[in-house]
């Protein structure tokens, strides 16, 4: 995308080699924002999947699931 619109700049050919590569160095902040939040619910639905704890887990997981003891 960031080529086809540096493209058509002739005249500057700096602009036209590293363009592209200084407008996805620009959208690096804004990564967080787009994507962070979709990222981290696919990911914490994996964990509580695989994982189950009593406080998120589906109850057919947490009843088979083995005992542990915690030693003080």
């Amino acid at each position: 995308m960031a080529t086809k619109a540096f493209a058509s700049v002739k005249s500057l050919q700096p602009f036209q080699r590293f363009g592209p590569t200084a407008a996805g160095l620009a959208l690096i902040p804004f990564l967080p924002m787009i994507c962070d939040e979709p990222v981290e619910k696919i990911v914490d639905t994996a964990f509580d999947t695989l994982w189950p704890t009593k406080k998120h887990a589906r109850q057919d997981l947490v009843e088979s699931a083995p005992e542990t003891k915690k030693e003080l």
